[in-house]
Formats: structure tokens, C-alpha cells, sequence
């Protein structure tokens, strides 16, 4: 994936504003495709432990800070991509609190 994104940078190397453009929709496709990759596995591994509310948060803040620094380059995409992982992420954990408490009721 990085690598593309370099060969393509050093292949368009006549037209600067052409260049640009397309350096810019290669990045962000790269940036969406392997933050989507990150927030996948991370879901899975959430649906697979079950971590208790604390652990929760402290993963999503935790992964929020290593996103920091891509969040400055790609500000909208970045926000968009990690607001649609908390919200599933929540969903998920809501979910999961009621079937449990659900569970003990019956």
C-alpha cells in the first residue's frame, strides 16, 4: 500500500498541479482503507473480549492519540472514519450491557 503511494508520487513527476490531485486522492484512499483496517480489527477484537466500560475507553482514547498526527493531514476523513467506529463501537457495547442485563432479569 505505502509503497503505491510512493511510486506514484515519484511516477507523476511532469505535471505539479496534476500530481498534486492525484497524490492527494491516492493518500486519502490509502489513509481510509488502512484506518478502516485498524477499526476493524479493533471491533473484532472488542466483540471477541467483551472489555469492561473502562478498558472500552481507554482503548478509543488510545487509539484516538495515535491518530493525532494522521487527524492533521487529513482532518475530515480522519473525524468521519473515527466518529462511524465510536458510533458502531457504542452500539455494540449498548447492545451487549442490555443482553446481559437482559440475561439476569430472566
Amino acid at each position: 500500500g505505502f509503497q503505491k503511494l510512493q511510486d506514484s508520487r515519484s511516477a507523476a513527476g511532469d505535471g505539479q498541479a496534476t500530481a498534486t490531485s492525484i497524490d492527494a486522492t491516492i493518500l486519502l484512499s490509502f489513509v481510509e482503507l488502512r484506518v478502516k483496517e485498524v477499526c476493524e480489527h479493533v471491533s473484532e477484537v472488542i466483540k471477541e473480549k467483551c472489555p469492561p466500560a473502562q478498558v472500552l475507553v481507554s482503548c478509543i482514547h488510545f487509539l484516538r492519540d495515535c491518530f493525532k498526527r494522521l487527524h492533521a493531514m487529513v482532518p475530515r476523513l480522519l473525524t468521519k472514519l473515527f466518529m462511524d467506529f465510536m458510533s458502531r463501537t457504542a452500539l455494540g457495547a449498548m447492545k451487549a450491557i442490555f443482553q446481559a442485563a437482559s440475561a439476569h432479569l430472566v
